[in-house]
Formats: C-alpha cells, structure tokens, sequence
C-alpha cells in the first residue's frame, strides 16, 4: 500500500518508537506521515523538551509572532517535504545534533550501569495526533539513548 493509499488520518493516532538504527527509523517515520494529512512536512521547530517537530502546516494565517511551539520558533522548510526527505533530513539531523541539550528523562536517558548506551531515537505522536497538544504538528523525533546490556 502506497502513502497515498493510507487512512490513517483520525483524532487519537498515537505513536511511539524508540530504537537505533536507520532502518527501524525508516519505518516508524513511514507510521508517521501516513498519519499525517497530506503526508508532508511543511515547518518544523527544535525544543529541549520535545526534539525536533514536524509540522503538516505552518498555519499561514497566524501572524509571524504567533508561530510559536513552546517558546521556540516554527520554522518553514523552502517546500514541502514527503517522508523519503524527511527520513533524510532529520537522519542527519540525529547525526550531528548535540544530546545534552536535550530534556531526557524516563527510558530516553544515557544508563549508567551494568552495560553501555548507544545513540538511539524516538519518534512520536501523542494524543489527537500531535505533539505536545500543539495544533499542526504531527510527529517529534528526540534524541535519545538505547540501553546494551552485557
């Protein structure tokens, strides 16, 4: 079933993946734009709290001040993005971003203690199909890390 083939688009999708490699990052950001209505990304903003957050539309109508997500900027791609750009962008994005600027808590964070962490991911959509209630927005990804036991 292609994206465009997908009905997904309901009030209380949820999801959340956390993982390490590229491919299981594939599929679970396939999960999230088939969720998303059109299947494009169109802004995104950065947060400590949430990661990195795409949004379906930037709301065009709202007057620049207002495109807020919690305190930080939304910002417009140049156009809009389907999953294959996105899974490229914010692959590389995971890449290079700096973890310790990240509010981690729960699951997500590095473990200290018998065995090791590893770079890992999450990706997820809370309730009603947003990211922390804010309208628009679709799906978050944050760094986070992977425990390996011994």
């Amino acid at each position: 079933m292609s994206m465009a083939e997908t009905k997904e688009n309901m009030n209380n999708f949820a999801l959340n993946v956390r993982a390490r490699s590229k491919e299981s990052f594939e599929h679970a950001m396939q999960l999230a734009f088939a969720a998303a209505p059109g299947h494009v990304a169109t802004h995104w903003s950065e947060h400590p709290k949430y990661g990195l957050v795409l949004f379906w539309s930037g709301n065009e109508s709202i007057t620049e001040p207002h495109k807020m997500f919690h305190d930080k900027p939304i910002l417009p791609f140049p156009y809009k993005i389907n999953c294959i750009t996105a899974i490229e962008f914010v692959w590389n994005w995971l890449e290079q971003v700096d973890r310790k600027k990240f509010e981690l808590g729960g699951g997500d964070v590095h473990y200290r203690g018998d065995g090791d962490s590893e770079k890992a991911w999450r990706v997820y959509i809370d309730d009603w199909g947003r990211v922390a209630g804010v309208d628009y927005s679709f799906c978050a990804i944050l760094p986070v890390w992977a425990w390996i036991g011994k």
